[in-house]
C-alpha cells in the first residue's frame, strides 16, 4: 500500500519539476532604434552565446544575434517592421517574442519629438504636481491646527502659574 502511494507522489513531483523548468520567459523593448531582449528557462537566464534568430513579418530572416554575457541580446533594426525574435534554449524550449513595427518607427519630425517627450514628461509630472499640491493644503491645515493648540497650551501655562499663585496668597494668610 505504501509503494503505490510514493510512487505517485514522485511521479507527481517529477511532473511539476519538469513543468517549472520549461517555463520561457522572453521580454524585449526598443529605444533610440535599439531593441533590447532578455530571454530565460525555468528561471535561468540563456546562456551566453545562444543564437537568436530574427525574422520579419513575412518569415524572413533578417539575421541574427546572440545573448551576451549578461544574459541580453541587442539589434539595430534597419526598418521599421514587426521583428520577430526567436531562441533555441535546448530541450524543447523555443523562446518566440515579436516587437510591433510601432515601436521601433521613428518620429516624424523634430517638433512631433519634441510633442512626444512633452506630452510624456507631462504624464509623469502631473500626479507629482497633485501630491505637491495636495501635501501643501494638508501642511497649511495642519499648520493652522498646531498653532491654535499652541495658544491654548500657552493660556493653560499662564492660568496653572496664576492658580499656584493664588493657592500660595490664600494658604500664607
Amino acid at each position: 500500500m505504501l509503494k503505490p502511494l510514493l510512487l505517485a507522489v514522485a511521479l507527481a513531483a517529477a511532473t511539476v519539476a519538469s513543468a517549472q523548468a520549461g517555463e520561457v520567459f522572453a521580454f524585449a523593448s526598443a529605444v533610440n532604434g535599439v531593441v533590447t531582449g532578455e530571454i530565460s528557462a525555468g528561471g535561468e537566464p540563456a546562456a551566453p552565446g545562444t543564437v537568436v534568430t530574427v525574422t520579419g513579418p513575412d518569415g524572413a530572416s533578417l539575421g541574427e544575434t546572440v545573448i551576451g554575457a549578461d544574459g541580453r541580446f541587442t539589434w539595430r533594426p534597419a526598418a521599421p517592421v514587426a521583428h520577430t525574435f526567436a531562441a533555441d534554449l535546448g530541450e524543447g524550449l523555443v523562446a518566440r517574442l515579436t516587437v510591433p513595427a510601432e515601436d521601433l518607427a521613428p518620429p516624424a519630425d523634430d517638433h512631433a519629438l519634441r510633442a512626444l517627450i512633452a506630452e510624456a514628461v507631462e504624464a509623469q509630472v502631473r500626479p507629482l504636481r497633485r501630491e505637491l499640491a495636495q501635501y501643501k493644503e494638508d501642511a497649511g491645515l495642519m499648520d493652522a491646527v498646531g498653532g491654535i493648540g499652541y495658544i491654548f497650551g500657552i493660556f493653560g501655562v499662564a492660568a496653572w502659574v496664576a492658580s499656584r499663585r493664588r493657592q500660595r496668597t490664600s494658604s500664607a494668610a
